[in-house]
């Protein structure tokens, strides 16, 4: 009778243990998968700005002008953040709006430093929340 009672609890043990696996594979797999699901949506907009060929070619006082070239491959961006540097402030805004496949598009600034020297920009996507996703290119004039 002893023995029997020892064997009952060795298979519950094995069930214990068994059940244990499987719930922290579950939670392990979970994890992995909230993971891969967040870097799917930043790669997939990274993808998008490859092949974008947008830089400001001109600054007049506190207007810039930005030229997505003829040559520029991806989809329309959603907007542009403009920084214009001046020798001891800056100021930074955003130009919303598609900039299509050939534009040229004049942004000008709010708030502008007294002399502006420079200019750099990074174009962003909207996702369906209207969240900004910016490209890592950052484009300057003058080139530097």
């Amino acid at each position: 009778m002893l023995k029997n009672k020892r064997g009952l609890s060795e298979a519950v043990m094995t069930v214990i243990m068994i059940a244990l696996v499987l719930v922290a594979v579950g939670v392990i797999w979970v994890v992995v998968q909230n993971v891969i699901s967040k870097q799917a949506n930043t790669i997939d907009y990274n993808q998008k700005c490859f092949g974008i060929d947008l830089k400001p070619t001109k600054l007049t006082a506190c207007a810039v002008t930005l030229e997505r070239s003829s040559t520029s491959s991806g989809e329309a961006i959603n907007g542009t953040s403009i920084t214009i540097s001046g020798t001891t402030t800056g100021t930074e805004y955003d130009y919303p709006g598609n900039i299509g496949t050939v534009a040229t598009s004049t942004a000008t600034g709010a708030s502008c430093p007294a002399s502006p020297a420079s200019v750099a920009i990074r174009w962003y996507f909207l996702d369906s929340a209207n969240v900004k996703h910016y490209c890592p290119a950052i484009a300057k004039y003058p080139a530097a």
